[in-house]
């Protein structure tokens, strides 16, 4: 890999907390109706997109913005597209958008790696 990936705060991480994040906006939009489940989802989302947040505070503006707005994307279309073309295709939307984050737009733009080894 070329690049000079910068570490974030949570070192030695097999996984990245926009993928959890972006699985639970699917999930608390397309089963919204049950109760405990939207709870459960709720937390994993926040403790997520917290993670995230830890991950970008020192990082570059321009890469706070980048994952500012893929959030905030990811939310728009799974709370307003549905009405649309219903949730399932709003979800392979979301699956496409997120392959191009994490596979082109971070190692690339942002400067990061996918996965950060032990």
């Amino acid at each position: 890999m070329k690049g000079n990936y910068s570490m974030t705060i949570i070192e030695h991480k097999y996984f990245q907390p926009i993928t959890i994040f972006t699985a639970m906006i699917i999930s608390l939009f397309s089963f919204e109706g049950i109760k405990i489940f939207s709870i459960a989802v709720l937390i994993v989302t926040f403790s997520s997109a917290t993670t995230m947040a830890l991950n970008i505070y020192k990082d570059r503006a321009k890469n706070s913005l980048i994952e500012f707005l893929y959030a905030l994307s990811i939310f728009l279309i799974m709370k307003y597209l549905p009405q649309y073309i219903t949730y399932f295709y709003s979800g392979i939307l979301v699956i496409l958008i997120y392959l191009i984050y994490v596979l082109y737009i971070n190692p690339k733009i942002m400067d990061r790696a996918l996965i950060y080894k032990v």
